[in-house]
């Protein structure tokens, strides 16, 4: 991996503004169509895959981020992704889990699975509380899973090094522990989560309804709110 002068990550350079269209030529029939469809389908989940793996190699084979203290590689390769890519580093992660399904599959002859842009799961937007939160989750854990398998190495590193001291045990053993803390608390604030985008799609669907259909929606609305403050004010304030 190179890097610049100033011992920063390097990045790539910037994508055209404008690129081209792809050339568009009609389908002949139906079937002609559906073919077309389910040949990109292919690409796009070989492109995961792909893209997937690159990415996991960057961030944890690659000499630059192995020469990292393990506390900051996850932030340096979070810094490395948002500078280089037009993707997200949500994106970024969910390519790199796709990748290690695909390569973990038991049988031995491995298939390239089919890879699912998460959403909202029914279709339906959500609040930014949620997609925040959804966000805090999924760094808590990947968090999570450095502490292990840092905590792993060290341990093992121990037991042929007598330099190990049980301080650095103990160090790697307490970062685990806080990481799991932080992985509980944020599963803990689900329901007021769901609460929140609850409220959310009733005030979107309150714009287009009748007169009656909004006495009922106000009505749910009011049973939400009631419910959201019933939640303990120390577990929403945690939001």
């Amino acid at each position: 991996m190179a890097q610049s002068q100033s011992g920063n990550l390097a990045t790539v350079a910037t994508l055209p503004t404008a690129p081209p269209l792809p050339p568009w030529e009609e389908p002949k029939n139906e079937q002609d169509a559906l073919e077309k469809i389910l040949s990109l389908g292919t690409s796009f989940h070989e492109h995961a895959y792909t893209v997937g793996n690159l990415l996991r190699w960057v961030r944890f084979d690659s000499p630059t981020f192995k020469g990292i203290a393990p506390k900051g590689r996850s932030a340096a390769f979070e810094r490395w992704v948002k500078a280089n890519f037009w993707f997200s580093v949500r994106t970024a992660r969910r390519m790199m889990t796709y990748a290690k399904r695909c390569d973990s599959q038991k049988a031995t002859r491995k298939l390239l699975l089919p890879y699912h842009v998460k959403g909202s799961g029914s279709g339906q937007a959500v609040s930014q509380q949620e997609k925040d939160y959804r966000e805090a989750v999924e760094k808590a854990d990947q968090t999570l899973k450095e502490a292990k398998r840092e905590c792993d190495r060290v341990i093992a590193k121990a037991k042929n090094d007598p330099k190990v001291t049980p301080q650095e045990i103990g160090s790697a053993r307490e970062a685990v522990t806080t990481a799991q803390t932080e992985v509980d608390n944020l599963k803990g604030q689900a329901p007021i989560v769901q609460l929140q985008t609850a409220l959310f799609r009733l005030e979107q669907k309150f714009e287009k309804m009748t007169s009656w259909r909004r006495k009922a929606a106000l009505k749910a609305i009011a049973d939400a709110v009631e419910k959201l403050n019933s939640v303990p004010q120390a577990d929403e304030a945690a939001l």
